[in-house]
């Protein structure tokens, strides 16, 4: 699978994931997604048991307003409390889930939260070493 942790643009094919915080929240990136897909992620979110606790995952199929085939919602709990290994994991996560899906792509989008509890660029360092790992 090729994976791209790369400057925040929406890809053009292949799945998206996004992080969330515990609340609910997206980063800006995030936000910015949201609104162009109408509010669907947001609605997903509302309609189903994604809390957004670390590691959890949420899939939306074919959605609309982007060009990426999926959009993969995962966890990172409560901003403030992230650590190397809470990236690392939100990133093994959606890969583990797509492994068995036939996707080849994968963009992991590695806006922060205010407050995070580590380094941005940590962070962003964990989540690809989480996704290959």
């Amino acid at each position: 699978m090729k994976i791209a942790i790369a400057s925040l643009a929406l890809p053009k094919a292949g799945t998206l994931a996004l992080t969330v915080a515990a609340d609910g929240t997206f980063v800006p990136f995030g936000a910015d997604v949201d609104a162009r897909t109408g509010g669907l992620l947001s609605r997903a979110i509302a309609a189903g048991r994604f809390t957004g606790k670390a590691e959890e995952t949420l899939t939306v199929l074919a959605p609309t307003g982007v060009e990426v085939g999926r959009i993969v919602l995962v966890g990172i709990g409560k901003p403030t409390e992230a650590t190397p290994a809470t990236a690392a994991g939100a990133a093994a996560a959606v890969v583990a889930g797509l492994l068995t899906s036939g996707e080849t792509e994968l963009a992991i989008a590695a806006d922060g939260f205010d407050g995070l509890g580590v380094e941005p660029a940590t962070f962003a360092a964990e989540l690809a070493f989480g996704a290959v790992a």
